[in-house]
């Protein structure tokens, strides 16, 4: 709830530097750029306070305890090595761009990266609300309930992308249109592949989450982020093979998905209770039935000739039923089905009071 409050109050702060920028004249960008600093740090001073008022043994004391610097320091690196190969792979690939197109196609790469910025937004929103039972059930050698927990995250994740990223994907020329007005053919294709990859990426995060509890992070990063970094020298090849700006987005997409493999090997190997056949019998199969499904039935609406928005509207709805509804026939457990009708039950009664 805390959370909820501080992070809406920045939204609307954010909300008013933007209007305010209408009603100045010349210095727009460095009015803008302080005006997302203080508020910024107006929300990190928020959440200090917050917790030290909530919680008074989180405070700041200056003691040296040597035998856990090493450990600490050691499980930071490793963790921002992560942070830094995707930030590499994003910057290098903005000059790669910039070397083999120009400022064009740059344009369009830019724009593909606000809407995975805001994927991610969502997604971060899923993995803050999910992080603290997982570690806590770890560290409670709780593994059947971590096990359940990293299983429900991975299909709560994954549906709730879709159901946003799917119509996004079939209609993003019209949205596009709405957006920026006029649109070409390069930020058509590079928003369309920037939803594929982030739904792609989210996958990771229920994973990393479980080999961080398990304070083993050396390996994981090591291997997968090093394997992530090849997407530049590929992406660079590739391009010097054919001039196709797609490339770039193809090679992030490749490098994704055989680095998630690694991921899965890895996390096996630092915590011997994940099961690997489970992950993939009843996620990643039901996953791609109920995918293949959606894709087929907005092909049906489109072949029935009907108006451009009726088309929209009825891919947009029917999309998102079809797939919530295959993800609690097809995608849940039994007690999965259970705690979420029980879920929906204690909300309508809150409401009918």
């Amino acid at each position: 709830q805390l959370y909820s409050i501080i992070s809406t109050g920045a939204c609307l702060l954010k909300c008013f530097l933007a209007y305010l920028l209408t009603c100045v004249e010349g210095s727009e960008l460095l009015i803008y750029g302080g005006g997302l600093m203080v508020i910024s740090l107006m929300e990190f001073l928020a959440y200090v306070e917050s917790v030290m008022q909530l919680y008074p043994e989180c405070k700041y004391k200056f003691k040296v305890v040597r035998k856990y610097y090493s450990s600490i320091v050691g499980f930071s690196g490793w963790t921002m090595l992560g942070t830094v190969s995707n930030m590499f792979m994003t910057q290098g690939n903005v000059m790669l761009i910039n070397l083999f197109f120009g400022p064009i196609v740059n344009a369009a790469f830019a724009i593909s990266q606000q809407i995975s910025n805001a994927f991610n937004s969502f997604c971060g929103s899923i993995i803050m609300a999910i992080r603290p039972p997982m570690i806590r059930s770890y560290s409670e050698k709780n593994y059947t309930y971590l096990n359940d927990v990293f299983e429900f995250c991975n299909k709560v994740q994954y549906y709730a992308l879709l159901c946003i990223g799917f119509p996004l994907f079939c209609f993003m020329e019209n949205i596009l249109c709405l957006w920026l007005g006029d649109v070409d053919e390069v930020t058509l294709s590079f928003s369309k592949l920037v939803i594929i990859y982030i739904i792609l990426l989210s996958m990771n995060n229920p994973i990393t989450i479980i080999v961080q509890a398990t304070g083993k992070v050396k390996r994981y990063f090591g291997i997968v982020e090093t394997f992530t970094l090849l997407c530049l020298p590929v992406t660079w090849i590739l391009l010097h093979m054919c001039s196709d700006y797609n490339v770039v987005f193809y090679s992030m997409v490749g490098v994704c998905t055989f680095a998630h493999v690694l991921r899965i090997i890895i996390v096996k190997k630092e915590y011997s209770q994940f099961d690997v056949k489970g992950y993939i019998v009843r996620f990643v199969v039901p996953a791609v039935v109920v995918t293949v499904l959606d894709a087929v039935f907005v092909r049906v609406v489109e072949l029935l000739k009907i108006s451009a928005v009726t088309n929209i509207v009825l891919s947009t709805l029917g999309s998102t039923l079809l797939i919530l509804s295959m993800f609690y026939l097809v995608g849940m457990r039994q007690s999965e089905k259970q705690m979420v009708t029980g879920a929906c039950k204690s909300v309508c009664n809150k409401f009918l009071r």
